[in-house]
């Protein structure tokens, strides 16, 4: 019953982003896992809120693929699509997990400062079967990627906006990416001429009311 209920709200997103290309069992399959895996790791680390224990899939992995399927467009939009992606403070794998399901054949980098998380995001890479994801423990500043090298930096959280732009203009190539994550109250950043607005577009996810934003600068 747990995986039907998972395949049709990811479904049901598929459909809303008008996305017909993706294997519908596969990302039942891996993202369920990897919600189990959460839940396993969770009684030994802090990784998500004691509260949001029974909303993982619908708050934290139903949220972070719908940023997924439309960066997955935007990436395809600038003929990116095969390009490195970074998730800065990734936690407990949010969206960077999720974004490696979706892409799982590009280049993907998850930015992580804390220890045990790192090592739980080294096990779900391992368990899931992703081949193509890096675990870097380390702060944003001192993450050693050539500059240029990315085609997409995502965030969740950041804590520090100044930083996290300034680092995602050093190391996004010409035309790649940066997105933010939003509540639907908070403003935009005010970023200088090398980031272009590309997309600012509200979502919700299934069974969840409250509406999110997802912002995306083109760089120039």
């Amino acid at each position: 019953m747990k995986h039907l209920d998972r395949e049709a709200m990811l479904r049901e997103v598929l459909a809303e982003e008008e996305v017909m290309d993706l294997s519908l069992p596969e990302l039942t399959d891996k993202l369920t896992n990897f919600e189990d895996l959460v839940l396993r790791w969770g009684k030994k680390i802090d990784l998500v809120s004691r509260g949001d224990e029974g909303e993982i899939f619908q708050r934290h992995i139903l949220d972070s693929f719908v940023i997924a399927l439309r960066a997955r467009r935007l990436l395809a939009e600038g003929e990116m699509s095969g390009g490195a992606i970074l998730d800065v403070g990734t936690g407990a794998g949010f969206p960077g997990m999720v974004l490696a399901v979706v892409f799982p054949d590009n280049d993907i980098y998850l930015c992580e400062p804390r220890a045990k998380r790192c090592i739980f995001l080294r096990e779900a890479v391992r368990q899931l079967g992703l081949k193509s994801v890096h675990v870097c423990q380390t702060r944003l500043e001192q993450l050693e990627l050539a500059a240029g090298s990315i085609a997409l930096v995502t965030t969740r959280a950041t804590g520090i906006r100044e930083l996290y732009f300034a680092e995602a203009e050093r190391l996004l190539c010409r035309g790649g990416l940066v997105s933010e994550m939003l509540s639907s109250s908070q403003s935009l950043p005010a970023l200088n001429s090398n980031f272009i607005l590309v997309e600012d577009s509200a979502y919700c996810v299934p069974g969840r009311v409250e509406e999110r934003r997802f912002a995306v600068w083109r760089r120039a």
